[in-house]
């Protein structure tokens, strides 16, 4: 009678193995082709994050190529409080317009416009630029320059 049980028992072991392995040869097959979409998605995104890094490397070097004022002008040049806030309305820009195109961030600009710090060279050499263009420029430019 064992013989029988045991027999029986290896052959409903065998049958259930059978069917689970049919049962989940589909979800063997997905979970392959899902494997590989994602793996070409990683390579995808890889190589857009290259050419984003690349386009605002080489929007950046245009932009500084483009902002050449000479050493003596920017090192001569005095911006005060009321220079700045006119210059900055005068390219119609708010605060924090002005200061993507100065290359600095929105609360130097309020803190320029204030009197409560005074702009660095770099950004001093951007403000002599800006002295120098229109609205229409400062428009353009803006569009040029990536969202932060």
């Amino acid at each position: 009678m064992s013989n029988l049980a045991s027999a029986l028992r290896q052959e409903i072991q065998k049958i259930s193995r059978r069917e689970a392995r049919s049962a989940t040869a589909l979800l063997r097959k997905d979970n392959a082709r899902l494997k590989r979409d994602v793996a070409g998605l990683k390579r995808k995104v890889s190589a857009l994050e290259r050419t984003a890094a690349r386009t605002v490397a080489e929007a950046a070097r245009l932009r500084k190529k483009t902002i050449d004022p000479h050493a003596k002008e920017v090192k001569a040049a005095k911006f005060g409080p009321k220079l700045i806030a006119s210059l900055r309305r005068r390219l119609k820009l708010s605060q924090q317009d002005f200061g993507r195109l100065a290359g600095v961030s929105a609360q130097a600009v309020l803190g320029w416009e204030k009197g409560k710090s005074s702009p660095r060279a770099e950004a001093k050499a951007e403000l002599v630029e800006l002295r120098r263009i229109g609205v229409r420029e400062a428009r353009r430019r803006l569009e040029e320059i990536p969202q932060a």
